[in-house]
């Protein structure tokens, strides 16, 4: 069983653009989503390895009509979403993550990130606006 496209719509819209609820079952939504970047595939489990490159940390991103657009049964980024600069080690970035807090939290979705980042010192990650994607289905 799957759900409408109308439910899919309605939930990412009040999911992303904070609208009329702040929580959703027993995750508590505050005012900020996190975009976590991962070595590997966290799976619907969260068992994959989050980067881990000095300076790393997930990425803050308001719950806001101006931070994502959701069109049907789609979200998208609508800035760039811009993390920390690696001051030391090495990633190579293959997947993402939303969260529901900057540590812990709950995962939210997760996918593959279109090419492979190679994370290096001086390297600053970011997903340029209208690049990071999530459709629910």
């Amino acid at each position: 069983m799957s759900k409408s496209n109308t439910l899919e719509t309605q939930l990412l819209t009040k999911l992303f653009t904070d609208q009329a609820f702040t929580t959703l079952g027993s995750i508590s939504l505050g005012s900020n989503l996190y975009i976590a970047l991962y070595r590997s595939d966290p799976t619907d489990a969260n068992i994959g390895l989050e980067a881990n490159y000095t300076g790393y940390a997930r990425a803050a991103v308001a719950r806001t009509s101006s931070a994502f657009t959701v069109s049907s049964n789609q979200v998208v980024n609508t800035n760039a979403v811009i993390f920390n600069q690696c001051t030391a080690g090495t990633n190579t970035i293959t997947h993402f993550a939303v969260f529901s807090a900057l540590t812990v939290g709950t995962m939210l979705y997760h996918g593959a990130v279109t090419t492979p980042l190679s994370v290096v010192t001086d390297v600053i990650p970011a997903f340029q606006a209208g690049t990071l994607t999530i459709t629910e289905d």
